[in-house]
Parts: C-alpha cells; sequence; structure tokens
C-alpha cells in the first residue's frame, strides 16, 4: 500500500512538471527529475533505458538542444542507431545553430549520416538502395510527426495548466444540449436548442475558443440578431468572452 501511493504521488509530481513551460527548462534541463534519471541510467550502463528518459524528457520540452544532443549520443555511442542519431543531431543544429557546441556536432552528425548509409548498404543489397532511401526518408517523416504531436501535447499541457492556474475549470455542457442542437441545425430549424413547449428552464453554456455572442446567439436560437438578450441576461457590460465562461442562455418568448 505504501509504494502505491509512493507511485501515485510521483506520478502527479511528474505531471504537474510536464504542464510546466518548457521554456521553464531549457539551460536547467539537468534539475529536471527525467534528466537525471536519464543521466543515471547512462551512467550505469542502461542505455535503452537512458533513451527512454530523454524521449519522455523531450515530450515535456522538445526544444531543449542539450536534451536533443544527449539522446543522440546514447542512439549513436550505445544502441548503434545512427539514424536516430543523426534526426536528434540535427534537431540540437535547428535549436542551437550558433552555439560553442555547434560545429562539433556537424561533425558527428556527418559522422551518423556515414554510418546509417554502410548500415543500410550492409542490410539492402545494392540493387534495392534507393528503396533503403526511401524507407530511411519515410521513417524520418515519421520521426518528424512525433515531434509535432508532442508540440501538441505540449500546448494542450499549456492551455490545461492556464486554466487551473486561472480557477476557470468548469463542468462541460451536457451531451443531451449538444445533440439537441447538432439534430436541430440538420433539419434546418430556426431555433436548433429551443426548449420544449411550456419548458422556461434556463440553459448554460460554457464558452468555447472563437466563440462570440453572435455565434451563441446563432448557435440557440438560430439567428444572431438574440445576442443582446444573452448579453443582458448575463449582465455583460461589454462583448468580451473568456473560454470556460458560464452563460446562462434564456427561453426567448417563442420558447416559453
Amino acid at each position: 500500500m505504501m509504494m502505491k501511493r509512493i507511485g501515485i504521488a510521483l506520478s502527479a509530481s511528474l505531471l504537474m512538471l510536464g504542464m510546466v513551460s518548457c521554456k521553464d527548462y531549457v539551460g536547467k534541463e539537468k534539475s529536471h527529475p527525467l534528466f537525471v534519471k536519464a543521466g543515471q541510467a547512462k551512467q550505469s550502463g542502461q542505455a535503452k533505458e537512458a533513451a527512454g528518459y530523454f524521449r519522455d524528457f523531450l515530450d515535456v520540452c522538445p526544444k531543449s538542444p542539450l536534451a536533443h544532443y544527449e539522446l543522440a549520443s546514447v542512439y549513436n555511442d550505445d544502441l548503434d542507431e545512427p539514424l536516430k542519431a543523426l534526426y536528434h543531431y540535427e534537431r540540437y543544429l535547428e535549436l542551437a545553430p550558433d552555439s560553442a557546441d555547434a560545429e562539433n556536432v556537424r561533425t558527428f552528425a556527418e559522422a551518423a549520416r556515414k554510418k546509417a548509409f554502410e548500415k543500410l548498404s550492409r542490410i539492402y543489397p545494392s540493387k534495392e538502395k534507393e528503396d533503403a532511401v526511401a524507407k530511411a526518408e519515410l521513417y524520418r517523416k515519421k520521426l518528424m510527426e512525433y515531434v509535432e504531436y508532442s508540440k501538441k501535447l505540449q500546448e494542450q499541457n499549456r492551455q490545461m495548466a492556464n486554466t487551473i492556474r486561472s480557477g476557470r475549470i468548469v463542468k462541460n455542457v451536457p451531451q443531451e444540449q449538444k445533440t439537441a442542437a447538432s439534430a436541430g441545425t440538420a433539419a434546418g430549424t430556426k431555433s436548433p436548442a429551443i426548449a420544449s413547449p411550456g419548458k422556461t428552464e434556463q440553459r448554460i453554456y460554457v464558452v468555447q475558443s472563437g466563440d462570440t455572442l453572435a455565434k451563441i446567439s446563432r448557435k440557440f436560437y438560430g439567428s444572431e440578431k438574440y445576442y443582446s438578450v444573452i448579453r443582458n441576461a448575463n449582465k455583460l457590460t461589454r462583448d468580451s468572452l473568456r473560454i470556460g465562461q458560464k452563460l446562462v442562455i434564456p427561453p426567448l418568448a417563442q420558447e416559453q
């Protein structure tokens, strides 16, 4: 039970650290728990574990030149994966082209490129070298897709952290309200979310990214002209909205 509690606490700590902005760790990577674990694993000869921790750190901070360099070194020196090493050397040069170590890294990248070519040449017959190069390019593209996916996760974590800090955590819009709105729009009705006859219960809407009062009016009343009804019901002094803000959506006269 005690070990389970420790594991939960550690996971929570890593999650909170993951939501910290990447720029907070660029230049301070060695203070991050994942970077520390990676260094310990590398020092003890556990290359695969070290590579895994460096990759996990790059999920948190994909713009760390040092992390890319360290991961490239593990792939090149310990795991005999020169193609992966080449990718991370090149990422280092993209992020820190003018660093004091840039020239050395260019040398390492060129050596990894030659090593990758020689390894592919041994794996594939000469007549299939073009296919080998194509496969290498495909692998590189997949790595880039991984980087883009990591960036999206980073942005989601940043938005979540901002929401938590601002205290604007709200409940999701009920699914039945979304379904009613979608059904009304598909049928071409004027009021996609009009309450049933005799129902005067006020609805609650959670402001999403890109929302305006006019858009919300069109969503619930079928027209943008009722935006002032929503504004007055919520006593708004201006039309600016906050993501996550809860708005009361009153019924129109024809809905009551």
